[in-house]
């Protein structure tokens, strides 16, 4: 998994990642957004070349949602992923639903 951060404002954060974000992955990612989700008011999740994606990625992203959402935060993810992906993302189970509960503008 690769990641890189871009912080827009002193509270407004773009984190980028790509890679395999599947199962090996899943403690690094919830080490980071634990780390950066208490001390930011904005934060965007940007996908894009991504090799994997599991369900123990979505239960990462959907807890981070509820976080944000109960503390009256924004968070999004933006899927930018391609036809192949996406369709085993959709095998898998995740559904317009799951995405729209990890996609809350929680905050303008």
């Amino acid at each position: 998994m690769k990641v890189s951060f871009e912080n827009l404002t002193a509270d407004e954060l773009t984190i980028s990642l790509s890679g395999d974000l599947g199962l090996e992955n899943v403690d690094e990612l919830k080490r980071i957004l634990e780390l950066r989700l208490p001390n930011m008011n904005k934060i965007s999740i940007e996908l894009k070349d991504v090799e994997s994606f599991d369900l123990s990625t979505q239960q990462i992203f959907l807890a981070a949602a509820i976080y944000a959402k109960n503390k009256g935060q924004y968070f999004k993810v933006h899927f930018n992923i391609d036809q192949d992906l996406t369709q085993l993302i959709e095998t898998s189970g995740i559904t317009e639903n799951f995405i729209n509960k990890i996609t809350l503008e929680t905050k303008d």
